[in-house]
Order: C-alpha cells, then structure tokens, then sequence
C-alpha cells in the first residue's frame, strides 16, 4: 500500500484474476506499453460489464416473479392469514407482507449484490480511462516541454 491509500479489490471472472491495483499504480514511462496494456483491460472489463449486466437483469426478473409468487399466495393462497398478518389483506399490508417473504428477500439480496459488482466493474472501468487519459495528457507535455528545449538549444547556437 502506497501512500497510505487503501487497497484495491482484485477482480476475478472465471480462471482470471485481474489486479487492478497493479494497473492503476503502475507508473508507464513508456506510452505504447500503456497503450497496448490500458485498452486490454478496459476490453476485458467490458466483457466482465456485459455478463454482470446480463445477471442484474436476469436477478431483477427472479425477484419480480418471486414477488408475483408471493403476492397471489398471500392473497387468494390463505398464507396472509395463516402467517399471522391479519383476517383481510389489504393492498398495502401485501406489499408489505410481501417484503417478508424469505424467496422474495433472497432475490432482492442476489440482485443488491449483481448491481453492487456491476456498478463496482462500471466505476473501474472509469478508473481505467482516467489513467490513460492522464498517461497521454503527461506524454503530450513531456513532449511539448522536449521540443521547447530543443528549439531554445537550437536558437541559443544558431544565432551569430
């Protein structure tokens, strides 16, 4: 840990481990390894973002059925009843009765933790093209600040 700066999660997808750390710390000299590593990552991130996007939906449907489920069984299923919360449902007490249903509680907690990864992967992404765009705009000055030398070098022993 550099700097008193927290660590980095590592981000895993199937047999590869990505060290995000080790990138976004990595200090390029060199421009084209920059952009020849950069891009890689954000590519693979990519694909990390496409297959959590694809689990939050698929998560958001589950819990919405589960919901569906619970509804019609709390209502005309007689488990308002026989779960203690009360003779007659109202609209209302479903909705919150609904909430307790352990199936529907599990769903929202699998889509929580989907979207709290998807949107941890969009952010790294972010990171990601933070860093190369600050690798070009220090190169850019580097060479400007280079040409500048060169051409007061030049002027210095060329005049008469």
């Amino acid at each position: 840990m550099s700097r008193g700066l927290p660590p980095l999660a590592k981000i895993s997808h199937g047999d590869t481990v990505l060290d995000v750390e080790y990138y976004l710390r990595r200090d390029y000299e060199n421009i084209q390894l920059a952009n020849e590593e950069i891009p890689h990552v954000i590519c693979w991130l990519g694909e990390l973002r496409s297959w959590a996007f694809k689990r939050v939906a698929d998560s958001e449907g589950a819990w919405d059925k589960a919901k569906g489920a619970a509804y019609f069984a709390l209502k005309s299923g007689g488990e308002f009843q026989s779960r203690g919360y009360g003779e007659k449902p109202s609209e209302d007490a479903l909705k919150h009765a609904i909430q307790l249903d352990p199936v529907v509680r599990e769903c929202a907690s699998s889509y929580a933790e989907f979207k709290r990864r998807l949107i941890h992967v969009e952010e790294t992404i972010e990171c990601f093209k933070l860093k190369i765009d600050l690798i070009r705009s220090s190169e850019t000055t580097r060479r400007i600040t280079a040409d500048d030398m060169r051409k007061k070098y030049e002027w210095k022993h060329t005049r008469p």
